[in-house]
């Protein structure tokens, strides 16, 4: 095992989204019992998942809309879809997802494959065979993204 890894995933863990119980409002990115991130800007995370100020306007609550939209039957989108917005936005801000995750998540990309449907949306989706090469989910050691969240952590 990767002295860095905590545990191999050869298929996507499940990143879950919970609240904190402390005397400041967070939002904690846990794989199980383990803290991956803490999410400082509520507000942005909360876009990065479709939760925008337009659906907000709607009196629809955050956890509603995460029900409706990936996890209820017949939903628009799956499961999987989350966890894809999830790991996005881990990559974007987390040393931690790097440093800990970046060297299995080449074996997510295309894990969804039976489930992907045709739309644009899978298409662009960080989790999208084609999206393999893009240089911005590059999260080997020496790329870009790794140095970026390095540095602004």
């Amino acid at each position: 095992m990767n002295a860095m890894t905590a545990k191999n995933y050869t298929t996507i863990p499940h990143f879950q989204v919970q609240f904190s119980h402390r005397k400041y409002y967070n939002v904690l990115i846990t794989v199980g019992d383990e803290v991956i991130h803490c999410v400082k800007d509520v507000h942005n995370f909360y876009n990065e998942l479709g939760y925008t100020d337009k659906i907000r306007d709607t009196g629809l609550c955050f956890d509603e809309y995460v029900w409706l939209e990936y996890k209820k039957n017949n939903s628009d989108k799956l499961e999987i879809c989350l966890q894809a917005k999830i790991i996005k936005f881990l990559i974007k801000y987390s040393a931690t997802f790097i440093k800990k995750y970046a060297d299995q998540y080449e074996n997510w990309i295309g894990s969804c494959n039976e489930l992907m449907q045709s739309d644009d949306d899978c298409n662009q989706c960080i989790l999208h065979p084609s999206q393999s090469d893009n240089e911005f989910f590059d999260c080997s050691p020496h790329s870009a993204v790794t140095s970026y969240v390095a540095n602004t952590i």
